[in-house]
């Protein structure tokens, strides 16, 4: 989302440094087309339209609409960390 200009860079950090400390995963072995094709098949998904969860800072989230045209580059910037 901070890629796309959605969110500061701060709330990804922040998130990553959470996620790190508690040895959660943040990356996957699964291919990009793979991640697709399940989000493409997501509940959230209205039509042309995908309904992405936000944040905004931490503790706070907007939902955000995108035509699944562009979801492929929000994945491509997603697992790009």
């Amino acid at each position: 989302a901070y890629k796309q200009g959605m969110c500061p860079k701060s709330v990804f950090d922040d998130i990553l440094a959470m996620v790190r400390l508690y040895n959660l995963p943040y990356s996957t072995d699964f291919d990009r087309s793979s991640i697709l094709a399940a989000m493409l098949s997501d509940k959230k998904r209205s039509g042309g339209n995908i309904s992405l969860i936000i944040p905004e800072k931490i503790g706070s989230v907007f939902i955000h609409k995108i035509p699944v045209e562009e979801l492929e580059q929000f994945l491509i910037d997603g697992l790009e960390v």
